[in-house]
């Protein structure tokens, strides 16, 4: 909050601050007086408004003439006020000489004279002002008619916009309601995808494993052909495997090498197989 939001919050107010609220200034700019230099309450004419502005402060005057009406309202009683008397010395001197009736009291302290922000309205809108600084929440009403059509063509507009605006919003809603569901029903579909990938490639691992199977055995039928043919003497027929170290052996010499179990079970399904073939 910056210090005119400070100030809207008071309910109670300096002349002098009331004064530079009313013309849009901040209080903290009014300068108090000064002997030798300027005897009354006032802003600088001829210092820049804030740091890098370049405009000389154009509101000096009209402060003068917002704290003068002021004060002329509280001395008249029309504007209710605390007042702070400043005591004039030299009438005080005087006063054993003064006549009946004659005050002794100087004139109002505007730094030091309070009113209430609601008295301030109150009249403020006694004088025709209902807007600027005391009435934030409160739109200047138009001149005419015709202003009057103008800002309700405006609010229209500005009405239209902000439904077209509620339906779009609306319409966005719908189309991520929509894009939950399609993304809910692929992720169903990759996950039947998945599964059904995964039984795939079990599948193929199987048959590859029975391809390997196939092809393992084809080689032990070669193998068993080409001992028959050249009469080696092995006898796998039926329920006898003979000769098998023998059949080892030979195979080590020629460089290769298979344990003597895994070369009896694929001969005695190879032995099978020709039994299935030839039963005689």
């Amino acid at each position: 909050m910056d210090e005119l939001d400070l100030y809207r919050i008071a309910d109670t107010y300096t002349l002098v601050d009331a004064a530079a609220l009313l013309v849009g200034e901040k209080p903290s700019r009014v300068c108090p007086p000064r002997r030798g230099i300027c005897k009354r309450y006032h802003l600088p004419r001829f210092e820049p408004l804030d740091k890098g502005a370049t405009d000389l402060n154009s509101k000096a005057d009209s402060f003068d003439v917002a704290l003068k009406s002021l004060l002329h309202a509280v001395e008249g009683g029309t504007l209710p006020a605390k007042l702070n008397l400043v005591i004039d010395e030299e009438m005080a001197a005087m006063a054993h000489v003064m006549m009946p009736g004659c005050e002794i009291a100087g004139p109002i302290n505007p730094g030091s004279a309070t009113i209430l922000a609601d008295d301030l309205r109150e009249w403020l809108t006694s004088r025709g002002v209902k807007s600027g600084f005391f009435f934030p929440e409160v739109s200047p009403l138009p001149a005419s008619d015709a202003a009057l059509i103008e800002r309700l063509r405006a609010a229209e507009t500005a009405r239209d916009i902000l439904m077209r605006e509620l339906a779009a919003l609306s319409n966005v809603e719908t189309e991520r309601d929509n894009l939950r569901e399609q993304t809910s029903a692929l992720a169903d579909e990759v996950g039947q995808l998945t599964g059904s990938l995964d039984a795939a490639g079990t599948r193929i691992r199987e048959l590859s494993g029975n391809q390997a199977q196939g092809k393992s055995r084809t080689a032990m039928l070669r193998l068993i052909g080409g001992l028959a043919m050249s009469g080696h003497g092995i006898d796998i027929h039926g329920g006898r495997l003979e000769g098998i170290g023998q059949v080892i052996s030979d195979m080590a010499s020629k460089g290769v090498s298979v344990s003597e179990q895994m070369l009896r079970d694929r001969l005695k399904e190879a032995a099978k197989l020709i039994d299935r073939l030839d039963p005689k």
